[in-house]
Formats: C-alpha cells, structure tokens, sequence
C-alpha cells in the first residue's frame, strides 16, 4: 500500500481471517487496528474529531446561511456542534478516560459485560421521518443509551438477538475488553450454539443485503 500522507493510513488497517474459533460454520473477518500509526483505534477517533472541527468552521457560515436549506437533523447536529468549546472537549476527553479506566477495573473480575443493545424495540416511524429525518429526543436517547458505551471507549462490543416482543426483536449486548473481540465473538457464538440467540425476520424490514 502506497499513502499520500501518514493520514491516508488511519483506518486502512487490515482484515484477517479468524479461522480456528467456528470451525468452517461461518466466515468471520476482524479489522487489526493495531496496525494504525499509534498503534490504537483511537487513531481513527483523534482523526474524525480534527476533521470535524476543520469541518465546523469551514461550514460556519455556510450553518448560519443555508441551515433552511438543511434536513432538519442536520441542523441539530450543527446547532450542537457549533457550541462546543475547547473546555468542552477537554472534560470530554476526561470522561471518556474514566469510563476506560472504570470498565478495565470490572473486566479485570469478568470476561465479558452484558447489558441490552437499546432500551426499547424499534420505535415507529413514519413517512415524514423518512424525509426530514427521526427527531424523537426521547426515542433516539433509549436507542443509543447502552451502545454509547462502546463507542466513547473504542472497546468491541456485539450485538445478538435473543427474541422478539411485539414482532420485533430484542438485542443482547456484549463488551469486551480492548483488542480482545475474539471473546466477545466467542461468547456471541456460544449464544447462538445454545440458541438462545437467534435471528428471527419481523414482519416489517429492510434487506440491506
């Protein structure tokens, strides 16, 4: 691979095969992210927050310009971007060390930690939705509470189906610790060998395959 620049590298880590842990029942692929420039994911996260900030100020003007010309989720992403300061950043920063530090502490007794992937089903949505974007405060922060986690901390984490409740399916989350996904692929495998998690089709849904 040839780059540009040492940047052109972050996040073109590569995909190797895990060959030994489902014994020829499935195809299963992980991403080493070791092999970004530091050595660490948060390669990709210290990337995308530089980005974003270059992008917050060329977009600036174009914010206050142009935000009717926005979808009206766009404009809330902006809003909030746009009042972010450097304090800001900075005490983020110090949670997202302290959520790291307090789980390590944790998997230091377990394996693994489990909680639900949402706090409800998928909510209903309508057309209109589908054109302005979903904006349901409410509903966007039970969808994303518990899967937050994983994100702030850049720790791999799964999501399995473990049922159904009223047609639609139930997710059963799995976070493991750093650089070590083949636990949590091994517990989600063992779920599924049980049959405790299992997909099963509602009856309203979109095959992104």
């Amino acid at each position: 691979m040839k780059a540009n620049s040492i940047l052109d590298t972050i996040g073109n880590t590569p995909h190797v095969r895990v060959n030994r842990l489902f014994a020829g029942r499935a195809e299963v692929w992980s991403k080493n992210e070791r092999s970004n420039p530091g050595a660490s994911i948060k390669d990709r996260i210290a990337l995308a927050m530089i980005e974003d900030a270059e992008a917050r100020g060329a977009l600036r003007s174009a914010w206050k310009e142009h935000a009717d010309d926005m979808s009206a989720d766009l404009q809330i992403t902006m809003a909030i971007l746009a009042q972010l300061s450097a304090v800001d950043y900075v005490d983020s920063q110090r949670l997202r060390e302290g959520l790291r530090a307090e789980i390590a502490k944790a998997l230091l007794e377990v394996d693994v930690l489990v909680l639900p992937t949402t706090v409800d089903v998928a909510t209903h949505a309508t057309a209109d939705h589908m054109e302005s974007g979903f904006l349901d405060p409410q509903a966007l922060a039970g969808l994303c509470r518990f899967n937050f986690l994983g994100n702030l901390t850049g720790l791999p984490a799964a999501s399995v189906p473990i049922g159904m409740h009223n047609g639609l399916p139930i997710g059963f989350q799995i976070l493991g610790d750093a650089f070590d996904e083949a636990t949590v692929l091994a517990v989600s495998a063992h779920l599924e060998r049980l049959e405790v998690a299992r997909a099963q089709r509602p009856k309203v849904f979109v095959d992104v395959l």
